[in-house]
């Protein structure tokens, strides 16, 4: 989607009683809805509201987010950015059933594979252009701004890796509708999914280039796919997490050097909705690289992070503390792409604070049906009120 005036999955429901900030908050009660990236309803979006005079071609837009749309992002992002700085033991007990961890069950590079995600031949890609990322998706600005490589490794002193994963055997003997594995037992089908990313690991940068996940891919396949041939690992948290960890351990770094997550050429209705609402809060009118920078802790930074485009990079940092410890989003930049002028988001990633960030009692009153835990060592009863389930 062009930023015409510029210059030039299932629910969960929660409520944790005096640890979320208010803003977070609805009338008094932190009622939080997660919807995870994949649902079948990702992309579906209706605008009900009045637009506005800000954009010169509003009509190549959706209008801005309604209270509604507005209300269930920011509400998202909050929980999301105080689950990044709280203990797994902690951020388990919002999930129905609580986890005794928030940790995603999927860790090795052999659950990317047992699922039938193969990483896509690269002669296959056309990867032959060194400077895809400048030209054809339009973050020279962006990256060179942050002092990154704006270059894949085919150039002497690049350092990003385009890479493919796919749900279908590359190499198969059939097609995709065709393809057929096993994961204890039971029949799976092939959905021909494609998350294409670009990894920098000793930058420490992942760029979201393609995300077409399982539940989109799998609506062309013939004969359909049931709900019970999908697969289970199919997020893209879960794929993107496990590839950089791979690619990490490939190349001799840490995974731990974690900078930047970026998400470019936003097409999504819903996060363009809150895109354009955002830019009329701080009357911007949109422009490139350094753009428009929203700081963690705010309502616009929230909604950002709350988005279909950019929630999944919160999760991959919630879901996978045991490796990344309490790492956390600490901005966001939004801009639009050189030439392109397509919308763009790089979040910024930093490391652990001391200690997870204290949040004032805000008095909300207790209501039956949670899930109480006392601390060992402080008369304390800390209550988690789940309204629906994940």
């Amino acid at each position: 989607m062009q930023i015409i005036g510029f210059l030039g999955p299932a629910a969960l429901v929660v409520t944790v009683a005096g640890e979320i900030c208010q803003k977070c908050s609805s009338e008094g009660a932190a009622s939080v809805n997660l919807k995870i990236l994949g649902a079948p309803d990702a992309d579906s979006f209706v605008v009900a509201s009045k637009p506005d005079e800000v954009f010169v071609a509003a009509a190549k837009w959706p209008r801005p987010a309604t209270d509604e749309v507005w209300d269930s992002c920011r509400q998202k992002g909050c929980l999301i950015e105080w689950s990044m700085h709280h203990n797994n033991d902690q951020v388990g007990l919002c999930f129905l059933p609580p986890q005794i961890s928030a940790e995603s069950p999927f860790q090795t590079w052999e659950d990317l594979t047992t699922w039938y995600w193969h990483e896509y031949p690269e002669d296959k890609m056309g990867n032959d252009d060194d400077s895809q990322l400048r030209d054809d998706w339009g973050l020279d600005g962006a990256l060179d701004g942050l002092g990154l490589s704006s270059y894949t490794y085919l150039r002497k002193g690049g350092k990003n890796r385009i890479l493919g994963m796919a749900h279908v055997d590359p190499y198969g003997s059939s097609m995709a509708d065709h393809q057929t594995y096993q994961v204890n037992g039971q029949t799976y089908r092939a959905t021909d999914a494609d998350y294409t990313m670009s990894f920098s690991t000793e930058e420490g940068v992942i760029i979201g280039l393609s995300r077409e996940g399982p539940a989109t891919s799998a609506l062309r396949r013939n004969p359909s796919i049931p709900a019970a041939q999908m697969p289970i690992l199919h997020q893209f948290f879960d794929v993107g997490w496990l590839t950089w960890q791979e690619m990490t351990n490939r190349d001799g770094h840490d995974a731990k050097n974690l900078r930047y997550l970026i998400s470019v050429s936003i097409e999504n209705r819903k996060t363009l909705s809150v895109c354009r609402r955002v830019f009329i809060n701080n009357r911007w009118k949109g422009g490139p690289w350094p753009g428009l920078t929203l700081k963690a802790g705010t309502d616009d930074f929230n909604a950002i992070l709350g988005t279909p485009n950019m929630q999944g990079y919160g999760y991959m940092l919630i879901q996978h503390k045991a490796k990344l410890g309490n790492m956390y989003i600490s901005k966001t930049q939004v801009f639009a792409c050189t030439g392109t002028r397509m919308v763009c988001i790089v979040a910024h990633v930093s490391q652990p604070r001391s200690a997870p960030a204290s949040v004032p009692d805000q008095s909300v009153e207790e209501q039956p049906s949670g899930r109480a835990r006392r601390h060992e060592k402080h008369n304390l009863v800390r209550t988690h009120k789940i309204f629906a389930k994940l």
